[in-house]
């Protein structure tokens, strides 16, 4: 049955590791454009469009082209990259801005480096000194709590851009202003008119940057609403430094103690828990309120009131301030400004109550 048999055809199998490695002048090829263009649509730098940055990164991943940042680096002097400071990066507030500023300049071919402050002079000035060591082409720094670090390193060159719920006199370069005055201002007037009388924010032990804790009370004393703001630092059940959850249950229960609680983000799931745990009903007894991201405030019984900075905002803005600074253009003042979201952990006070049962009697 007859004739030789044909040997099937070798399949062509591209190595791992090719002796020859493509060249950006291989995409341009390939891509029908100039090398120059090649290079603005993998750099991510302007001057291309969509649909053609789009087909170039497609054609240089399929040749294995692999783009070399740290030479395009040394020749233009830029390493498209964005150093961030927070204080916590498993803090939502911090999260929510990372995930912004990667969301709106990773498309620009921007990369982020995130870097915490730590509670140590010594090792935040180390810590500053070896992010700006990679020279990032720009750095966004949230709530610093010591922002003459940083001025130092705008005096050397670099590109700082702050997030600050300060005077906006104290920082001269670029500045996202986080305004959170008109929202405590509504809560303390809220609370004014339910009947409190006695108001405590409990912050962290360990306060490393946001100054927010204290707006309650600098609003209450500039605008005169007659409602006593205590700061206290609060341990939970840590052990640490600051008042216990016991403390705190100790302080609601005395009969001029404080009838509204505002509590941290990060410590209000101890904070309620105990509560409960004691007996008091929320809002009946005390009434309870947090920072942070509205959406997780809701799964509580009943759901919390919060004040809330909405830092994903902060980081659009922020990046949007990068964007200018490339274009060439002055670098605008952009304001970010609080929201006080009411909800059913925020009810009137032991004494409205009272007031209310006995009239109703008296009725």
């Amino acid at each position: 049955m007859g004739g030789p048999q044909k040997e099937p055809a070798k399949r062509v199998r591209r190595s791992s590791s090719k002796s020859t490695r493509t060249r950006l002048a291989d995409v341009a090829r390939e891509a029908g454009v100039s090398i120059a263009t090649a290079s603005r649509a993998l750099s991510g730098a302007a001057g291309v469009s969509l649909e053609q940055r789009q087909r170039i990164l497609a054609i240089a991943e399929q040749l294995d082209y692999e783009h070399n940042p740290i030479g395009r680096s040394l020749r233009s002097g830029k390493t498209n990259l964005i150093g961030v400071w927070v204080e916590s990066i498993a803090n939502n507030s911090s999260a929510r801005l990372v995930s912004a500023l990667t969301d709106s300049l990773h498309s620009h071919g921007y990369d982020i480096l995130v870097t915490e402050y730590s509670d140590d002079r010594a090792e935040d000035a180390s810590r500053i000194r070896s992010l700006a060591r990679r020279r990032p082409d720009y750095m966004v720094v949230l709530h610093p709590p010591r922002p003459e670090a940083f001025a130092g390193l705008v005096e050397r060159g670099h590109q700082v851009i702050m997030i600050s719920g300060g005077a906006a006199g104290s920082w001269s370069g670029p500045l996202i202003s986080v305004d959170s005055f008109p929202s405590r201002r509504e809560l303390a007037n809220h609370l004014v008119e339910l009947g409190h009388k006695k108001a405590m924010v409990l912050i962290p032990a360990r306060r490393i940057g946001r100054p927010g804790s204290d707006v309650l009370r600098r609003v209450v004393e500039r605008d005169h609403i007659p409602l006593e703001v205590e700061v206290a630092p609060f341990g939970g059940n840590s052990g640490g430094p600051g008042l216990s959850t016991s403390d705190v249950i100790e302080l609601v229960r005395a009969e001029d103690g404080p009838t509204f609680l505002h509590v941290n983000e990060a410590q209000a799931p101890a904070l309620l828990r105990g509560l409960t745990d004691a007996g008091l009903r929320i809002p009946d007894d005390v009434s309870v309120m947090s920072t942070g991201a509205p959406s997780w405030a809701e799964i509580y019984d009943p759901p919390l009131s919060v004040t809330d900075v909405d830092y994903y905002l902060c980081g659009v803005r922020a990046a949007e301030v990068i964007l200018d600074l490339e274009r060439g253009e002055k670098a605008r003042r952009r304001v970010v400004k609080g929201a006080y979201i009411r909800r059913e952990s925020v009810g009137p006070a032991r004494s409205a109550r009272s007031s209310r049962r006995q009239l109703a009697r008296g009725a």
